[in-house]
């Protein structure tokens, strides 16, 4: 279930998104949604502090076993540190046995506000 991709407020109007790409693990993924599920919510509690976080089941990617994916917005770069520090994302990262699905790919992207991310589209009312 990825999250549309028209952000609105101010919140997310810049900040540090990170993307993880994820294949199965030793058991072959069994469990691997109610996990990503309980890992994005890790990524917004208190804990991380993440702005938005989302995860769903990729479709097609070129160069990976990848078969998931969970994506975060962050507000800084070192909230995204703390969040994989934490013992789960550390596992994951660390191909555990124990998780159902260990990290293909992680990366970062800035985002940064430009003029035409604030452009208002009279049709349909959203913010592109």
């Amino acid at each position: 279930r990825l999250e549309a991709l028209f952000r609105q407020g101010d919140e997310l109007a810049s900040g540090v998104e990170h993307i993880l790409l994820l294949q199965p693990g030793s058991n072959g993924g069994i469990g691997a949604d109610v996990f990503l599920e309980q890992l994005a919510a890790l990524a917004e509690s208190s804990v991380a502090g993440g702005i938005q976080a989302s995860h769903g089941a990729v479709i097609c990617c070129v160069h990976t076993a990848a078969t998931h994916v969970l994506m975060t917005r962050f507000a800084a770069a070192q909230q995204i540190q703390q969040f994989l520090r934490t013992p789960a994302c550390a596992a994951v990262l660390q191909q555990d046995p124990r998780v159902p699905v260990i990290a293909a790919s992680s990366l970062c992207i800035s985002v940064q506000p430009t003029e035409e991310s604030t452009k208002i589209d009279g049709a349909s009312g959203l913010t592109l």
